[in-house]
């Protein structure tokens, strides 16, 4: 490293008294071409030692050769210092970062995902014994039950009240509650199905009147979103 040191100094010396020479020469010849090799170096350098090579070409072999063992002796020095391995650190965070993103993206794409009911089939003949498939996850299939049921009058369901439908589909460790008593619950994590099927979870944050308010945690933040009471089709509170 001492060697080093010493020597990038010189050889860059060595270079800069080459590149004057050369640009030297070159005046010497023509001032059009001093001017040329000084600002458009090395390309007007080449140029000018190919066309008058006996003149320019021991200034132009000592500043090629100093410059090819200086960017040598630069690449020695980064590499003794640790420059190799830290780029190869820096593209390993990068990759790290990009899986983390990726991760991250998909799980907010499954958080945000709304669940697909659980629709059961309903024999509207008669009495009888009907197969469903009880499939929570529509990816994995189960064992198919058989339910056997007789056939009753249907009755008009009471306003906010919790019918057998919902509460066969309600999610393990949930409680269904009247939307009228919702503000009993606020501050409670909560399930909702709106009346068009789409389903989402949230806190409950405020209940005025027949709007409520619901806030949901996500990356980068927290929103807010509102629904009417008659936009909702089932509450649950989660345990």
């Amino acid at each position: 490293m001492q060697v080093l040191g010493i020597l990038i100094p010189l050889i860059s010396l060595v270079s800069f008294v080459a590149f004057v020479w050369l640009t030297v020469v070159a005046f010497k010849k023509h001032p059009a071409w001093g001017i040329c090799v000084f600002l458009f170096s090395p390309i007007s350098a080449i140029i000018f030692a190919v066309k008058h090579w006996r003149e320019a070409k021991v200034p132009f072999l000592v500043s090629v050769g100093s410059s090819i063992a200086l960017i040598g002796m630069v690449f020695m020095t980064f590499a003794a210092v640790g420059g190799m391995a830290a780029m190869e650190m820096a593209a390993e965070m990068e990759n790290f970062s990009e899986q983390q993103a990726t991760m991250q993206f998909q799980q907010d794409v499954d958080d945000s995902a709304p669940a697909i009911p659980n629709i059961q089939p309903v024999d509207e003949t008669g009495g009888g014994d009907v197969v469903a498939e009880a499939d929570e996850n529509p990816l994995e299939r189960k064992t198919p039950t058989t339910l056997s049921f007789s056939t009753k009058p249907q009755t008009e369901p009471k306003p906010d009240a919790v019918d057998s439908y919902a509460f066969a589909r309600m999610p393990i460790g949930t409680k269904p509650i009247r939307v009228a008593d919702a503000g009993s619950y606020v501050g409670r994590v909560v399930r909702v199905i709106g009346t068009d099927g789409v389903e989402t979870k949230g806190y409950l944050a405020e209940k005025d009147g027949s709007l409520l308010t619901f806030e949901k945690h996500q990356t980068g933040g927290t929103y807010s979103f509102q629904l009417h009471s008659n936009d909702i089709e089932t509450l649950y509170i989660i345990d």
